[in-house]
């Protein structure tokens, strides 16, 4: 293993997170992966089970 891999791998991270924030994903991935938001949920689609019957909540 080389002595340096450490300083390697820092370099692998810092230049990750560098790209993350120029392209605008970091505050998406932080949002869903750490703070558990997901801007993604929706309304459940419509269904005759459930709007017209309401066998189903």
């Amino acid at each position: 293993m080389s002595k340096n891999s450490s300083g390697n791998f820092l370099l692998l991270l810092n230049y990750w997170i560098k790209m993350e924030r120029d392209y605008g994903e970091l505050d998406r991935k932080y949002n869903y992966w750490i703070l558990r938001k997901n801007p993604e949920e929706s309304e459940p689609r419509w269904s005759v089970v459930r709007n017209v019957l309401y066998w189903v909540n």
